[in-house]
């Protein structure tokens, strides 16, 4: 399918913003006319230039404000979810898995390894028979809940909503992103 027929595809079922491109390809044509005419191909004396320039700029302007508005949402879906995945017990952070680790064990902190006298993150390995953060996480997970509870339907719905909303962001990038590249080519 030519891109002019993809664009007006998703320009028709969707009322956001996309590239103009029919409007600047015969923007392009008619200052291209005018150069021939004039011998100039500049914005101060090509009007058609001046007209491609603007639009051109307003509807990046315009792309990129809904791009990062959905992306904001979308954000903040994302961390909904991962809080509830993390209330949950399926996403567990650093701190969790050290205190899980010590009330496994009985023991108090356990210090971070060091290599050359810089302390490093600790996670592939306990040392002296401790338990690695992976063996930590294997721990916890067998211990999960197996029954979906409401929660996990609350988060199973939150990646529902995510995961299209993702998808759709991706397809109106993508098509505006190709617009942009064959109309300034």
């Amino acid at each position: 399918m030519r891109f002019g027929k993809t664009l007006a595809l998703h320009a028709t079922s969707s009322s956001h913003p996309y590239v103009s491109y029919k409007q600047l390809k015969r923007l392009i044509k008619l200052s291209v006319e005018e150069a021939s005419k004039t011998g100039a191909f500049d914005r101060v004396t090509n009007p058609a230039v001046a007209e491609f320039t603007r639009i051109l700029q307003s509807d990046l302007t315009n792309v990129v404000g809904l791009i990062a508005t959905r992306l904001t949402a979308l954000e903040s879906l994302l961390a909904e979810a991962q809080l509830s995945a993390i209330l949950l017990g399926l996403i567990y952070t650093p701190g969790q898995l050290d205190r899980a680790r010590n009330k496994l064990l009985g023991t108090g902190p356990v210090p971070s390894p060091t290599v050359n006298g810089t302390r490093t993150a600790g996670s592939s390995s306990g040392g002296k028979g401790r338990p690695s953060r992976d063996t930590i996480v294997g721990i916890l997970f067998s211990a999960s809940v197996d029954s979906p509870s409401p929660a996990v339907s609350d988060l199973v719905m939150k990646m529902n909503k995510a995961i299209p909303a993702l998808n759709d962001l991706m397809a109106y990038t993508e098509v505006n992103l190709a617009g942009f590249r064959k109309i300034t080519k």
